[in-house]
């Protein structure tokens, strides 16, 4: 056994039977050693040789594994030399390195180096450049220092070469001693190796291809039979019962040993990112299978493989309420559904552009070419209201005369009235197939409907095409909006200023690493908002993957009298919730305050307020009085009109009102008024009698409002003398007594009328002349 362990120790990737461990005088080789590098033996008669798996994972894109030590060029001949008797055979190979992660390492000749930050692969290479055989870590001319990484182990009969500048690559020779070969004798065959154990990390959360990227691992591993003529077969089982498996293994019998006496099993694993989403950051699943060999007469043998599974952070998902529907846009030309109705489908494999497709209409991989004929618009229905931040569009055909060069981007939540929200120059990539650089933009309102215009007819004929457009919402997705709503309590209506307003609601979350624990927080948009908002995590999503956030906001109404009718005032308060483990998603809550009408009202202020007035008879030929009406109205947005009718008095006086005093800024206003009345038209009243006339101002506030206010005003009359006002000749007198009493005259020299005591005035208020007037007294005087 000793003998046969000599013909393979110390041999080299790729090593062919000419250039075995052994001379043609003890024995043959054929086909090459595929796959393995050997170790040298441990002793001058140990019979076992450690083989090495160098044969590199398929592209592992972007998961979650250590790079490994690539072999990128087959082992140079051996060279062997005799000295005492002793064959050395001189091998060398050069290892090609990849890039490393932060604690990942990488193993050559028995000398391991664990990487303590992100290196790159030249870096990798230095690990290693310039060490002699017997090392153990950096010496002065190779190596990295305790910055880069930490070593263990030693080199095993190897030695490195420099490094040139930028190169990953280094050469590796290895002088291996044998014992004199000359008494040896040929043994059995050897027996399957054990083969090491791949990782297989998840896709990060959010890259491209997360939950659609299918993870693989393979590997393979030789076996050996000494019956020629069997026919192997080959089966695999969890090495472990009752615990549920991810994914897929499969082993494959690529060669059985028939005829030779050697074989080979290759292993694919399979597994689907999405069901690796359950795994906390860091957090690893060990899969081992048993794969056993069966030469289907009895004998069989097992190996294990075992898969480690890498899980990464998954951010917490928000469900949020949707916004009420609108009604649908009015889609124009011939673009149905987002898509016009000429477009046909195009396959692409692979991503173009070495990116993610923009997955926007069917989600996978196909995509469709879309055109309009002239410059025009595309229409797409968000579904919800969302707010968009960011478009990215993607190109079509081969022409790139077709590619639009500007898009004016609109939104909308009737799908008729559309706002413009950005206008931008495009400058078209150089492949088909591939993305436009995002177009990003400052856009705060949630539209439920978008419309991109494409304002320039793109060549001759006027044709324009695109493959995919996305929206991105301000926080890299699109989100949904959740609205919260409170309304004043209506005028008079119970609890009115003394109540509190209040809204709720609660947001679905979901988080498929189901050992995290979420907390959230939350920033308002602005400083001034009305009310109290309170969020908490009501359950969060352990153990089954659901969670649920509340929300409360309250305001006392009496904080929002201010608003009049149907004015509103939003306020946006951001949710963020957080997984602990540097997963972040945040959730806008839009509360709206809608306001009712508030009646405005009649005030008493000491020193303006004057709603009573006063004239007496005789005092001015027009006789008046002035006032002012005051009032207070919460609602700071309305203006008042003011109109007034008499409801009682017969003087004829009348009362006028003044422009209204008011401010948008304070709740307080006035009204001046001014009452009127002719003089002549108060001598009617009896002397010494005071009338009143009473008028009605009604205050409006032009929203169903309204308050009134009566005016008085006190109309005194004082006793007059009498008046002779009229004479005309000689023989005829009218003579007017205090007392309203007319007296006529004609042909008499004597009155026979009795007069008040009192004054008289004689007034000539035309040509009079007399030679006598003669009033007398009671009894004839």
């Amino acid at each position: 056994a000793g003998d046969v362990a000599k013909a393979f120790a110390g041999l080299g990737v790729a090593a062919t039977g000419a250039v075995g461990g052994l001379s043609s005088e003890f024995g043959s080789y054929s086909g090459v050693l595929s796959g393995f590098t050997a170790g040298v033996l441990s002793g001058s008669n140990a019979n076992k040789v450690v083989f090495t798996a160098n044969t590199p994972n398929t592209n592992v894109g972007d998961l979650a594994v250590g790079a490994q030590a690539r072999i990128a060029s087959t082992a140079t001949a051996p060279s062997v030399s005799k000295t005492d008797g002793i064959d050395r055979i001189t091998e060398t190979s050069t290892v090609q390195f990849t890039s490393l992660l932060a604690g990942e390492s990488v193993t050559v000749g028995g000398l391991t180096f664990t990487a303590a930050k992100n290196l790159v692969a030249s870096d990798v290479a230095k690990a290693f450049a310039s060490l002699s055989a017997g090392a153990t870590g950096p010496n002065t001319v190779g190596g990295l220092s305790s910055e880069f990484g930490s070593y263990s182990g030693a080199f095993s009969g190897v030695t490195a070469s420099a490094v040139s500048a930028g190169s990953n690559q280094i050469v590796f020779t290895s002088t291996t001693p044998y014992s004199n070969v000359s008494d040896l004798s040929v043994g059995a065959l050897a027996r399957t190796p054990s083969t090491a154990s791949t990782p297989v990390g998840t896709t990060l959360d959010g890259r491209a291809g997360e939950n659609f990227h299918i993870h693989q691992a393979q590997g393979h591993f030789y076996f050996s039979d000494i019956d020629l003529n069997d026919v192997q077969t080959v089966s695999a089982a969890p090495l472990v019962t009752g615990q549920p498996y991810l994914g897929t293994f499969i082993p494959t019998m690529v060669d059985n040993t028939t005829g030779d006496g050697s074989g080979k099993i290759t292993w694919q694993f399979n597994l689907t990112d999405a069901d690796t989403d359950f795994l906390q950051a860091g957090e690893t699943r060990t899969q081992t299978y048993a794969v056993t060999i069966n030469n289907q007469k009895g004998g069989t043998v097992t190996q294990n493989v075992t898969i480690t599974i890498t899980g990464t952070n998954d951010a917490p998902v928000i469900n949020g309420s949707l916004v009420t529907t609108p009604p649908p846009p009015q889609v124009v030309g011939d673009i149905t559904d987002g898509l016009p109705t000429s477009a046909y489908t195009a396959i692409i494999s692979g991503h173009p552009g070495n990116e993610q497709p923009y997955h926007a209409f069917d989600n996978s991989t196909s995509t469709k070419y879309y055109g309009l004929s002239t410059s025009g618009a595309l229409f797409i229905d968000a579904g919800s209201a969302k707010v968009v931040s960011t478009l990215g569009l993607t190109t079509a055909n081969d022409d790139h005369n077709r590619d639009p060069s500007r898009l004016v981007f609109s939104g909308s939540n009737d799908g008729t009235s559309y706002s413009a929200i950005h206008t931008a120059d495009l400058t078209p990539p150089s492949n088909r197939f591939t993305n436009y650089a995002d177009v990003t933009f400052t856009n705060t309102t949630a539209y439920r409907y978008y419309k991109l215009e494409f304002p320039l007819a793109e060549n001759g004929n006027g044709n324009i095409q695109l493959s995919e457009i996305r929206l991105i919402g301000s926080a890299g997705l699109i989100q949904n909006v959740v609205v919260g709503t409170v309304t004043e309590i209506a005028d008079g209506a119970p609890g009115e200023n003394l109540n509190t307003l209040s809204a709720s609601g609660s947001i679905a979350i979901s988080d498929v690493d189901l050992l995290d624990v979420q907390t959230v927080t939350y920033i308002p948009a602005e400083t001034n908002y009305l009310g109290t908002f309170t969020t908490s995590i009501s359950n969060n999503t352990t153990s089954d993957g659901t969670g649920q956030i509340v929300w409360n906001f309250s305001v006392p109404d009496a904080s929002v009298d201010y608003l009049g009718a149907g004015q509103t005032k939003v306020q946006i308060y951001a949710v963020t919730v957080n997984d602990g483990k540097g997963g972040t998603l945040t959730q806008d809550i839009t509360v709206t305050i809608t306001g009712t009408n508030d009646t405005p009202t009649i005030t008493t202020v000491a020193g303006v307020t004057d709603v009573t007035g006063a004239v007496t008879e005789d005092t001015a030929s027009t006789l008046s009085d002035t006032g002012t009406i005051t009032f207070n109205d919460v609602d700071l947005t309305d203006t008042h009109t003011v109109s007034v009718a008499k409801i009682s008095g017969t003087v004829g006086g009348t009362l006028t009102l003044g422009n209204i005093n008011e401010s948008a800024t304070t709740s307080a206003g006035n009204v001046p008024w001014t009452y009127t009345v002719a003089n002549s038209a108060t001598q009617s009243i009896t002397p010494g009698q005071t009338v009143s006339e009473v008028f009605t101002v009604t205050l409006s506030d032009g929203k169903g409002g309204t308050v009134i206010q009566n005016i008085t005003v006190a109309v005194t009359s004082i006793n007059d003398a009498p008046v002779i006002n009229a004479v005309s000749t000689s023989s005829e007198v009218i003579l007017l007594s205090n007392d309203n009493e007319k007296i006529v005259l004609s042909g008499s020299d004597v009155i026979h009328t009795y007069l008040k005591p009192g004054n008289y005035t004689f007034d000539a208020i035309r040509d009079f002349s007399a030679k006598v007037l003669v009033v007398g007294g009671g009894g004839g005087g």
